[in-house]
């Protein structure tokens, strides 16, 4: 069996999509590669909008790999309020041990609430 890769870009220079990024594509590795040497995982569908099973599959996966469900399920009700979950979610990060970009990643791709405001511990250096 060959060698398996995968390539992710610097689109963005944030902590947060790099490690779903990364999990993401770790994740068709893992669930949706088969095995042969001929096989090429294309899980590109011809409508953008619509997401493929195999690619909510793949966005489920590296969202639990990078914060458990048990652990997600813990975090803390906020107001849907930009100002007010980044101050919980960063304290609650904190708390939990975990990357508080990576937790408001998490919560913009659950919420579609990207209105953050970056610091540079969100860079990728």
């Amino acid at each position: 069996m060959g060698i398996r890769s995968i390539a992710v870009t610097q689109r963005y220079n944030r902590i947060d999509n790099l490690a779903f990024a990364v999990m993401h594509e770790l994740a068709h590795l893992k669930l949706h590669f088969k095995g042969s040497d001929e096989e090429r995982i294309n899980l590109v569908h011809s409508e953008a909008e619509l997401v493929t099973k195999e690619e909510s599959q793949a966005n489920e996966y590296a969202a639990n790999a990078l914060i458990p469900q048990e652990i997600w399920d813990r975090m803390p009700a906020v107001k849907l309020n930009p100002r007010s979950i980044q101050v919980a979610c960063t304290k609650w990060a904190k708390e939990e041990g975990l990357n508080k970009w990576i937790v408001l990643g998490r919560v913009s791709h659950e919420t579609g609430i990207y209105m953050f405001k970056s610091d540079e511990s969100r860079n990728i250096n």
